[in-house]
């Protein structure tokens, strides 16, 4: 059986023809991302809720996702309007900012407020130990003002919902 040739040309039409179908594929996504936007614009709540420089969730293609570390995670906003963002946006627009909190203890029936960067933080902040505190934090751009104690998280023994 004769020995097959090797012709260098073939791998770089391959590597050509898959550059091409990737392009397409991107071009496709992008023109169904530009569909969606026309169909399902922004709501006035949406608009007011978001930090600048943060797209929804319907908004960003499965390309971009697939390789975001931020993919497993819940991307919900706001726990009362159920807003779900791009995490990866919502982090670069609120890099290094604080969030403010207010926390109730239900042991002392005590309450702190205060800067910090996440739920727990603000509880270590206080002193105070999480599974007897309630956790509000406050809404960007005031539109909502503090989150109601229903929509919270609750930390410790009803679950831990951050």
């Amino acid at each position: 059986m004769p020995e097959q040739l090797a012709l260098p040309f073939i791998a770089e039409i391959d590597k050509e023809a898959e550059k091409e179908q990737v392009a397409a594929k991107r071009r496709n996504q992008k023109a169904i991302m530009a569909s969606i936007k026309e169909r399902y614009p922004m709501t006035e709540q949406e608009r007011t809720e978001l930090p600048p420089g943060v797209r929804l969730c319907r908004f960003v293609g499965d390309w971009e996702c697939e390789k975001c570390p931020y993919g497993y995670l819940d991307h919900t906003l706001s726990w009362y309007f159920q807003t779900k963002v791009c995490l990866k946006d919502f982090y670069k627009a609120v890099q290094g900012q604080l969030r403010v909190f207010r926390i109730y203890n239900t042991a002392t029936r005590e309450w702190w407020e205060g800067e910090a960067g996440s739920a727990w933080e603000a509880c270590a902040k206080a002193g105070w130990d999480p599974v007897s505190c309630w956790v509000r934090e406050k809404t960007y751009k005031g539109a909502g003002g503090w989150k109601s104690p229903e929509d919270a998280p609750v930390l410790g023994k009803r679950g831990d919902r951050r």
